[in-house]
């Protein structure tokens, strides 16, 4: 619940911030990167929560970067996955849904058309899209989970080498 308050606190600030007197060449664009970070979180999500340890094991004897990493996010899984698909999940999709808003009043201010059916649509065309990709994103998360774990644990693996050494003043 914590990490909800904070990361929600964050992002809208974030969006709020951006979204502040802008255009839709911005607005839309953060709009599509909010559903976009849902897409993405839900793969992750998926993938470490239908990962199979074996190949990791066998990655890991041959001082494979990133399997030793896969295999904490895995042993992980349902935290992993529960962060990922409802704590990243639903914060985005109630922030796409509050910049859904701004960009209906943007076209209603400048086409003067009927906030309640522009907002329809908005909301609409951001609904498809977030289900549409997390429908995509949950066979793309469960027959690729191998690659996705893989690619996951070489990035974190990157990260806290970064991380090591610029604590280390090396």
């Amino acid at each position: 619940m914590l990490w909800t308050f904070v990361i929600s606190m964050a992002l809208s600030f974030v969006s709020g911030r951006v979204l502040e007197d802008v255009s839709y060449s911005v607005s839309v664009p953060v709009l599509l990167l909010f559903i976009l970070l849902n897409i993405v979180f839900d793969i992750v999500g998926m993938a470490v929560a239908t990962a199979s340890e074996k190949p990791f094991h066998s990655m890991s004897s041959r001082r494979v970067r990133g399997a030793q990493e896969a295999l904490w996010l895995i042993r992980r899984a349902d935290k992993v996955s529960n962060f990922c698909s409802d704590v990243v999940g639903d914060i985005c999709g109630i922030i796409s849904g509050t910049t859904s808003v701004v960009v209906a009043l943007m076209i209603v201010e400048d086409l003067g058309v009927s906030l309640v059916i522009t907002q329809f649509i908005v909301s609409g065309l951001v609904a498809a899209l977030t289900v549409g990709g997390k429908a995509v994103g949950k066979s793309v998360g469960m027959g690729q989970s191998t690659r996705i774990m893989h690619m996951l644990g070489r990035m974190l693996c990157l990260f806290f080498r970064f991380f090591r050494k610029s604590n280390d003043g090396r």
